[in-house]
């Protein structure tokens, strides 16, 4: 994926089912999908930071609920098209244009709506375009809003090293 910073995709844990394991939802080239979180736990090459934001229980239904109403939505290619031809006015400006081409679910957009739903960092919203966000505004989003949110995992907690 076309990103700006060292992070490239985004997916929600939504649950645990037991002998399975966690359970995620993510956008990907299929479209809005439930996956295990096994499959990037076990990939020795995937580097990854595992945040949980700091809410009740029922914040965290609304979240889940949410991005599960989104399972089955198409991938949101456009969206990626969108990134690529107004990356160049970013660059330029500093300022993002709200991307054209809406059609669809990409990745980091599934986290913003997360993070909508159960009510963490509200002031960040205004500033982000849901077509337009990328995963790395996600990570500023927890850069900035440390209080919100816990760190529960890294690649290097299992071992891995740093590419």
């Amino acid at each position: 994926m076309f990103t700006s910073g060292e992070w490239s995709h985004v997916f929600v844990v939504i649950g645990e089912l037991p002998s399975v394991g966690e359970v995620i939802i993510e956008a990907i080239e299929t479209g809005v999908t439930i996956n295990l979180l096994s499959e990037y736990l076990d990939e020795p090459t995937t580097e990854f930071a595992l945040y949980k934001p700091v809410v009740d229980e029922e914040h965290f239904e609304k979240g889940r609920s949410a991005v599960v109403a989104l399972d089955g939505k198409p991938y949101g290619y456009g969206q990626i098209l969108g990134f690529i031809i107004t990356w160049p006015y970013y660059l330029i400006t500093g300022k993002r244009k709200k991307n054209p081409w809406s059609k669809g679910i990409i990745c980091s957009e599934l986290g913003l709506v997360y993070l909508n739903a159960v009510e963490v960092a509200p002031d960040v919203f205004g500033k982000l375009d849901l077509n337009s966000t990328s995963p790395e505004d996600l990570n500023d989003i927890i850069d900035t809003d440390k209080e919100n949110f816990e760190l529960l995992l890294t690649h290097k907690d299992i071992g891995r090293p740093t590419a």
